[in-house]
């Protein structure tokens, strides 16, 4: 279930982030493409985070890398209500959020293939739905 949660609000925030976009593009008024750029870093630091991850999950375990990718993308959300431009953003969104997400997405996978070994496919595939539940809740309607 927690590997799905984390696909549900991982990919969920990633894949609905053009809504976030065109309120970017109003509220800073900076252009398409400057602002383009806050979702591309978080896209690119969640999936180069990997190696890193992968690192931490063999030392650390899988529950303390989760919770701290967790703890820094919620402070990379946060920071970025106080942001005063769009190039805050590609730190607090981009670096921050997506780093959290990275730590988060690797040790969700890696925690299921671990506990499941008769029903693996089938349980990474409930954990992977998540990423389409989280698009459908958290996109407008």
């Amino acid at each position: 279930f927690a590997s799905f949660m984390i696909h549900v609000i991982a990919d969920g925030v990633t894949y609905t982030f053009g809504i976030f976009y065109v309120e970017f593009l109003k509220y800073y008024g900076s252009s398409k493409g400057t602002t383009a750029w806050v979702a591309s870093i978080m896209v690119g630091t969640t999936y180069c985070i990997g190696p890193i991850a992968s690192g931490l999950t063999n030392k650390y375990g899988c529950r303390a890398v989760t919770i701290a990718g967790a703890i820094l993308a919620s402070a990379g959300l946060m920071l970025s209500t106080i942001s005063p431009n769009v190039q805050f953003l590609f730190f607090s969104i981009g670096l921050c959020t997506g780093s959290g997400f990275g730590l988060m997405y690797l040790p969700s996978i890696v925690s299921v293939t671990c506990y499941f070994e008769k029903q693996r496919a089938f349980a990474t595939g409930i954990a992977v739905c998540g990423s389409g539940m989280g698009t459908l809740a958290l996109a407008p309607r």
